[in-house]
């Protein structure tokens, strides 16, 4: 009996243990989530958090705050009745437009399109202009095409859209290429006014949260937490502001060319026209040349001088070292003639020519002197 009483007063102690320690997590849990839930909460709940806690958590806390943004988006976005194509009452939508016009009269054409954009209020974001006419200095050089161009990208209101393209067809040329696009970005543009909304809130209370700071580490801790969301900020105005740049300004690129009109008659000449065309081409040609020529000897002409000097000083240097070289051939060839006679004689008896020496003998390489010698003998004998 004392054991069962024994045993049952060791497990209600244990019993009260596990209770008082399950209680104390529980308190301390629910301490820590209402610190981090003061980062968003109103002030008056954080003041609550920080007096019934000793120390705070700061970079959960900062994180839990900033983790909120992405909720508060979504929320919002529910709470304006966007579904998922992010479509709301006020459609933000940007306009932009490529318009081609050709034209005869170049210079009336490009006033008109710059009294079109006085009209309705726009303004030219980029200008430029080209004239491909590269032979104009020529005394007898005619237009034939169309050699002005010019590009203008301007900026109106999205109101007066309309208008300026209507206004365009009253330019005295041709709109001879027309493209129009439209770009939906209301989701886009409601995503980043409330990541603007949110991320102000989180400056505010981290303002807030530094002023209640203690300590040095915590002071860091939140100015570095908060110099990210006023930077993540500015970024987020800045594209909030080109958004409505783009949404309150419709974007028109123009561009003018001017043309040339041609005659679909054909001149048809006569054989004897085109003969008498193609002798004056010829001749009016061949002077051509003849005067590039001359110009070219003329502009060549100093350096011609100068190659003649030259030649003229080296000429005796020349005639000298061919004469050497004339001498040293001919010795190499006698050196030949001592060491090889049989390359002096003929290899063949020729019938038909006269005089010509006999072969030496293999006996007698002295050829004519042994024959002689020999005729001598027979005459003695």
């Amino acid at each position: 009996m004392k054991i069962r009483t024994v045993k049952s007063i060791l497990a209600g102690l244990c019993a009260a243990a596990l209770l008082v320690g399950c209680g104390s997590g529980y308190a301390n849990s629910s301490t820590s989530n209402q610190m981090y839930e003061g980062a968003a909460a109103d002030y008056e709940a954080k003041e609550e958090a920080y007096a019934t806690a000793d120390t705070y958590d700061t970079d959960e806390a900062v994180g839990a705050d900033a983790g909120g943004a992405a909720n508060d988006i979504s929320q919002k976005n529910e709470e304006a009745g966007t579904d998922e194509s992010g479509s709301l009452a006020e459609q933000k939508l940007i306009y932009t437009a490529d318009i081609t016009i050709q034209t005869q009269t170049f210079q009336d054409t490009f006033s008109a399109v710059k009294d079109a954009i006085s009209k309705v209020g726009g303004f030219v974001e980029s200008e430029s202009t080209t004239d491909s006419a590269w032979n104009w200095y020529y005394s007898d050089y005619k237009k034939s095409s169309g050699t002005l161009r010019s590009y203008i990208t301007v900026r109106v209101p999205s109101s007066k859209y309309r208008e300026f393209l209507d206004l365009l067809e009253g330019t005295d040329g041709k709109i001879t290429s027309r493209s129009e696009y439209v770009q939906n970005i209301t989701k886009r543009y409601n995503d980043q006014s409330i990541l603007i909304e949110s991320l102000e809130k989180q400056e505010t209370r981290l303002m807030e949260m530094m002023d209640k700071a203690e300590t040095i580490e915590d002071m860091i801790t939140i100015e570095s937490r908060l110099s990210e969301v006023q930077t993540q900020l500015n970024q987020a105005r800045n594209t909030l502001a080109g958004y409505d740049t783009d949404v309150n300004y419709s974007t028109i690129n123009v561009q003018i060319e001017e043309v040339i009109q041609y005659s679909s008659q054909k001149v048809q000449q006569t054989f004897l026209e085109r003969l008498g065309n193609t002798f004056t081409r010829s001749w009016r040609d061949f002077g051509e040349f003849m005067q590039d020529l001359i110009l070219a000897i003329v502009y060549l002409l100093p350096v011609i001088i100068i190659v003649v000097i030259i030649l003229v000083i080296l000429r005796p240097f020349f005639s000298k070292w061919n004469a050497k070289r004339k001498e040293k051939k001919a010795a190499r060839k006698a050196m030949k003639a001592e060491k090889n006679p049989y390359a002096a004689t003929p290899r063949y008896h020729n019938p038909f020519q006269k005089n010509q020496p006999d072969a030496p003998d293999a006996a007698n390489p002295g050829g004519q002197e042994g024959s002689s010698a020999g005729s001598d003998d027979g005459k003695s004998e």
